[in-house]
């Protein structure tokens, strides 16, 4: 994750009425795709050239993992199958 880049993002935001803090402003670029798109076109308009997947990484975002398939406990172990 890329800190200097997360504030920068963070500092545009508020300067455009955002009032909450870094780590609100974190997961809102997680969980709105709007924001999160935005947030790309802003940085590549700024000369970033990579994907929206290393731009995700730059900016410290988890990836989110979508479930399918058999999900059970056995003790402590959580066994399913998963899907990226």
């Amino acid at each position: 994750m890329n800190e200097k880049v997360l504030q920068d993002l963070y500092n545009r935001a508020v300067s455009k009425g955002y009032s909450k803090t870094i780590e609100d402003f974190s997961v809102l670029l997680e969980e709105n795709e709007t924001v999160f798109n935005d947030n790309f076109n802003y940085v590549t308009s700024k000369g970033y050239t990579k994907g929206k997947d290393e731009f995700s990484t730059l900016v410290g975002l988890k990836k989110k993992r979508r479930f399918r398939g058999i999900y059970f406990r056995l003790g402590a172990w959580r066994i399913g199958f998963w899907r990226d």
